[in-house]
């Protein structure tokens, strides 16, 4: 049986070599009684985590798990996929990558995948598209920062 502690060191060497800063912040939804229609806003929840994380393209090669997203409409050739260890990814949450953060990306829920061993979360693959704008749809103004 593979000792999952042996993987995650190998997986942490591995983004010590190859891999970049990523910023993740963890959003709640908030009603806004002062609209007629009550509408959700996003408010960041307690405070950003910085993780390592491995940027890999998407790659449409036959039989893939990415041809396979991009065949049913769900990613397109220009996300990307990152390999992160175990950090929380319930939620909403929005990804900045490098430090200082010079791109923010939402995570594409269809694609998020935990690897595991023996019940030990070892890393997580997110597929993630640009957001051109910054912020995420609804996000409160004084929370990007």
């Amino acid at each position: 049986m593979t000792d999952p502690s042996v993987v995650s060191a190998n997986f942490q060497k591995l983004l010590d070599e190859n891999s970049v800063p990523v910023r993740v912040k963890h959003y709640e939804e908030v009603a806004d009684h002062q609209q007629y229609d009550d509408a959700l806003q996003l408010q960041q929840t307690g405070v950003a985590v910085w993780v390592s994380g491995c940027i890999q393209p998407i790659k449409n090669v036959k039989g893939s798990y990415d041809a396979v997203l991009l065949e049913q409409g769900k990613i397109k050739t220009t996300d990307k996929k990152i390999y992160v260890p175990n950090v929380a990814t319930n939620g909403t949450i929005k990804v900045g990558i490098g430090s200082p953060v010079t791109t923010e990306h939402s995570v594409i829920p269809d694609g998020m995948e935990a690897w595991e061993i023996s019940g030990s979360v070892i890393y997580k693959k997110l597929y993630l598209r640009e957001l051109v704008a910054g912020s995420l749809i609804g996000e409160f103004p004084w929370a990007l920062k």
